[in-house]
């Protein structure tokens, strides 16, 4: 019988001379097929079983490798708590931590962290909580240690179904690296008094167990199976501290030290002011401007009319309330390509490698915006994602020339490719080999089908919906076809149509359905014919797509990993990409239709060709027209088509055993009259 697995536990200790008893439960996330929920509870021995404990801790094992892989990162991490969500933004697409928390020499802080966690499962404290009549007994240190003790968490046994005399098996996920948000552990309700005094509290009990800061984030971690790890030699009082943030209090910038006296504005500045701007927009009407919806064209003509020396030295202050940014770093953030070049046209060149306070860029900070933008993309699997704008693409180029530093390919910007072999930008040469692969392999597995047992009427041959259940690839195929059966010509042009886009990937050509099509249409007579008939009787290219881009999910990195067993060696020879898994990006740019995300277990809501013409570019040609299928076999049955279609397949078996001199004249003889 289907049921939830739950690993459970209970053990009985001794803690501060009270016998307690202790409860731990793992078991995956509803909403996160990567993510497993744990509870430890604690207990006095004597206590009813359904008392409150007097210690609790709660949170998730992250099984990052498979997240990274599936380019589920952020999607699966934004569903569990908050806590997920926002760790998962100090990571890329593939759970690899950001290089700004490494390198960048203040956001950096310590550098304790580097690139050790990027890798291996993630154990994230959520919730420490200690009954308030059981508080300062050490409690909630004694529970936070004997959780660390255990890198390895048993999660729910990979046997979902009960079969007898053989016990299921229970996995385990090794966490070399415990995190936690000690900050958010803290109730919102309490007073301002009340949360100081217990995230002091927080922060000296996860410091007190080796917990240290990440960089300058919220978030802190502790090395749970490198005792040598630099962290653990590293003083709790000598941790650093939070990053900067935007303000001013009390005439104290973010660094908490005096701020300047504020700049002299002259009345052509005075006059920018808004009412409704801050105090700090008062004190810089240049950086303020750059935030507002103001038009480029507006910000140019005010920037033409700085004309003393006062005025001009706005352009490149830096603002010390705003981490000391300038305005080219708000431009930047904003991409607003002209006025970006106006300011560089002004001397804002000095402005280009001015760092703020936590050491950043103008071109970082675009950047950072660019990838915010993609990050909730994968996040939110938006499918009609038309890239990176253009005003993003062209802002990165003029910084990056403006510093000397060599431009990438517009279109491997828009699409975030960083192998620079993407054919236009985001079909990667991984993804591409993949696709290949699974086209060759679906063409035989799809042809091979037609050996098994059919039912002959006349000189047809009918595949019964059971028959078809066991040939792969059917099931891509919507139920409206399926269930009446195939006929024989269905299934060649079906795998004739794998065997095109294999012949187009091959070419390292993108195999969106009007080129499949047109070199489908464009193969040897017979295969043309049969691809005709499976178009004439409801079957798409989309179809077959569909069936390559899931099976190659499944079976690669990010699933069970079967096509690495075989074909990793020739993958590991490819350039590695972030557009590596991305199949949402590629079934947008492949206008696959959302309907269309897997196997069809639902009727196909059948719409006119001119329809999917207009909406996925054309299904039957280069021009999306129809016609030329729609009238083959005009006016005859579909047993009188597909008795055809089998004379034609048997011809063309005989024209095939002569010797390969007689081939063309064979397959001349094969055809209608009309078409000699």
């Amino acid at each position: 019988m289907f049921r939830r697995k739950v690993h459970k536990t209970t053990s009985s200790h001794v803690v501060n001379g009270r016998s307690c008893t202790l409860q731990t439960r793992c078991e995956p996330n509803f909403e996160a097929e990567s993510i497993y929920d744990f509870a430890y509870t604690l207990r006095p021995s004597d206590a009813p079983p359904k008392s409150d404990p007097i210690a609790s801790a709660y949170g998730h094992v992250i099984l990052r490798d498979m997240l990274g892989e599936s380019r589920q990162w952020y999607t699966e991490m934004d569903a569990p708590s908050d806590e997920t969500a926002q760790l998962s933004k100090l990571f890329d697409s593939r759970g690899r931590l950001l290089e700004e928390h490494i390198s960048n020499p203040y956001l950096r802080g310590k550098g304790v962290w580097g690139h050790e966690l990027s890798e291996g499962s993630i154990l994230l404290v959520t919730v420490l909580r200690v009954d308030e009549s059981h508080r300062r007994q050490g409690l909630a240190t004694w529970l936070l240690n004997h959780l660390l003790s255990e890198s390895s968490i048993q999660l729910e046994p990979t046997q979902y179904f009960d079969i007898p005399g053989i016990p299921p098996r229970t996995p385990t996920a090794t966490c070399p690296f415990a995190m936690a948000w000690p900050s958010a552990l803290v109730p919102a309700r309490l007073t301002k008094e009340q949360r100081e005094e217990q995230w002091d509290a927080a922060l000296k009990t996860f410091r007190g167990v080796g917990f240290r800061r990440i960089g300058r984030t919220a978030f802190f971690a502790r090395a749970l199976t490198d005792t040598s790890h630099p962290s653990l030699t590293l003083a709790a009082q000598d941790d650093a501290g939070p990053a900067a943030t935007p303000g001013a209090t009390d005439g104290l910038g973010p660094d908490g030290l005096p701020l300047p006296p504020p700049p002299s504005l002259s009345p052509f500045l005075r006059g920018l002011i808004q009412p409704e701007w801050t105090d700090n927009g008062h004190r810089y009407p240049l950086h303020a401007l750059m935030l507002t919806s103001t038009s480029d064209e507006y910000i140019i003509d005010t920037l033409s009319k700085l004309t003393t020396e006062t005025e001009r030295a706005h352009i490149c202050m830096a603002d010390p309330t705003a981490l000391n940014a300038t305005p080219l770093h708000y431009a930047a953030m904003q991409a607003r390509t002209p006025v970006i070049e106006k300011l560089l046209s002004l001397g804002a060149q000095e402005s280009l490698f001015a760092l703020t306070s936590d050491g950043f860029t103008p071109l970082d900070y675009l950047q950072q915006a660019m990838r915010d933008k993609r990050a909730f993309v994968l996040t939110f699997q938006v499918r009609s994602w038309p890239g990176q704008t253009r005003n993003c693409v062209l802002s990165q180029a003029v910084l990056l020339e403006a510093m000397g530093k060599p431009v990438p390919n517009e279109n491997a910007v828009k699409w975030g490719c960083t192998c620079g072999q993407c054919v236009e930008g985001w079909f990667s040469p991984v993804m591409c080999y993949q696709i290949h692969v699974h086209a060759e392999l679906a063409t035989d597995f799809v042809r091979d089908g037609l050996e098994m047992e059919a039912e002959v009427q006349g000189r047809t041959r009918l595949f019964k919906s059971s028959t078809l259940d066991m040939i792969p690839f059917m099931d891509y195929l919507p139920k409206s076809i399926r269930d009446p059966g195939m006929y024989a010509s269905f299934i060649n042009g079906y795998s004739a149509v794998f065997r095109a886009i294999a012949r187009v990937t091959e070419s390292k050509i993108i195999p969106t359905a009007d080129v499949v099509l047109r070199h489908a249409l464009e193969a040897e007579y017979f295969d043309a014919q049969a691809v005709r008939f499976f178009l004439e009787k409801g079957g798409k290219v989309e179809h077959a797509l569909n069936g390559l881009l899931h099976t190659a999910r499944e079976q690669g990195p990010g699933g069970d990993g079967d096509f690495l067993e075989t074909f990793g060696e020739e993958m590991g020879t490819l350039p590695t990409c972030e557009n590596d898994e991305d199949y949402i990006l590629l079934r947008s740019n492949l206008r696959i239709p959302p309907d269309l995300n897997g196997p069809l277990s639902g009727s196909w809501l059948e719409t006119s060709r001119a329809s999917d013409a207009a909406s996925f570019g054309g299904g039957f040609g280069t021009d999306g027209d129809s016609s030329d299928v729609e009238g083959m076999c005009e006016g005859d049955s579909e047993e009188e088509n597909d008795e055809e279609m089998e004379e034609e397949e048997a011809e063309k078996e005989d024209d095939q055993d002569v010797d390969m001199s007689d081939d063309e004249e064979g397959e001349d003889e094969g055809k209608p009259d009309n078409d000699r």
